[in-house]
């Protein structure tokens, strides 16, 4: 069970799995973005009744740490067990074994083996699902790499889950590209919406000049 989710991460969370757990969540920066990729990673290896790999990609570092340190007290307070052993890093000077059940990688390590990794593991059997967090980042020059396995997966496709995550998701072309590798928009949750129902962190705005 994940601790109780909000309103609007239910229902995110039921049109992902209406679009076969694919697709992209535009939501504002601090409303549980997060939480909602690791309740949607939770429900779905319950749904498959097997063990599911999830590979998450981060624009930097920063990020990287953060989502380390949620998924570890995601997993220490719902008794997973051997908590460390089953997080991997890659980038910011971290190469752990890719065989880790979840695996975080920064973006300027993953342009040049998450696909290979993400190939092997489906063709190997193992169901999968990739979270981009910050996906607007990966719609252009050499942050498309992460998606070229995907082409080569047609046999495997029904084992391949994505979910792209941003505050700002591009239209144009980036848009289309992205809605083509990693699904459609499937969700949106607004400024004005998240402070209607208070389910922003709590925030201060400085003005510098």
């Amino acid at each position: 069970m994940n601790k109780e989710l909000y309103d609007w991460q239910e229902e995110c969370l039921e049109k992902w799995f209406q679009n076969n757990c694919r697709g992209m969540v535009q939501a504002v920066t601090g409303s549980g973005k997060t939480l909602l990729a690791l309740a949607a990673a939770d429900q779905l290896e319950q749904h498959l009744g097997q063990m599911l790999f999830v590979r998450i990609v981060v624009p930097t570092s920063a990020l990287l740490r953060q989502w380390h340190n949620s998924l570890k007290s995601h997993l220490e307070t719902y008794g997973k067990r051997e908590t460390n052993a089953r997080i991997g890093i890659r980038g910011s000077g971290h190469k752990s074994s890719s065989d880790c059940k979840y695996m975080i990688y920064v973006i300027n390590s993953a342009r040049y083996e998450l696909a290979r990794q993400l190939l092997a593991e489906l063709r190997d059997g193992k169901s999968v699902l990739l979270v981009a967090d910050e996906c607007h980042h990966y719609g252009s020059g050499q942050n498309r790499l992460i998606f070229e396995f995907l082409p080569h997966i047609r046999q495997q496709e029904d084992h391949f889950f994505s979910l792209g995550l941003s505050a700002t998701l591009p239209s144009g072309d980036t848009g289309r590209y992205l809605a083509s590798v990693l699904g459609r928009r499937i969700y949106s949750y607004g400024m004005e919406q998240a402070a209607a129902m208070r389910t922003l962190c709590p925030y201060d705005i400085f003005h510098i000049s």
